[in-house]
């Protein structure tokens, strides 16, 4: 990935679009992704089934909303429904 990309931008948009390639773009090829859905916990190793497994979940309630989103902090997207909760590369940062 090229620096100087506003990645959180980016995917905050594709994200806003469903496009799911654009997401796509947005991961490292390496990417390690767990989430708890309502359905259990699941895990996806890798681009493609990040963005599988982001396009299942999502497309299942189709009509979803993003309803705020910021990358005001570089190379960071927001973790969790905490506003002051950010997932960096490295780790999840609890608020202070």
């Amino acid at each position: 990935m090229a620096s100087g990309r506003d990645i959180g931008g980016e995917f905050a948009a594709a994200l806003r679009a469903a496009d799911f390639a654009a997401i796509g773009r947005c991961l490292s090829p390496a990417v390690q992704l767990r989430a708890l859905l309502p359905s259990g916990m699941v895990d996806a190793v890798g681009r493609a089934a990040a963005v599988a497994m982001l396009a299942d979940w999502l497309n299942a309630g189709a009509g979803y909303t993003v309803l705020a989103a910021s990358s005001d902090v570089p190379g960071c997207l927001p973790a969790c429904a905490d506003p002051g909760c950010r997932l960096c590369r490295h780790s999840v940062v609890p608020p202070p």
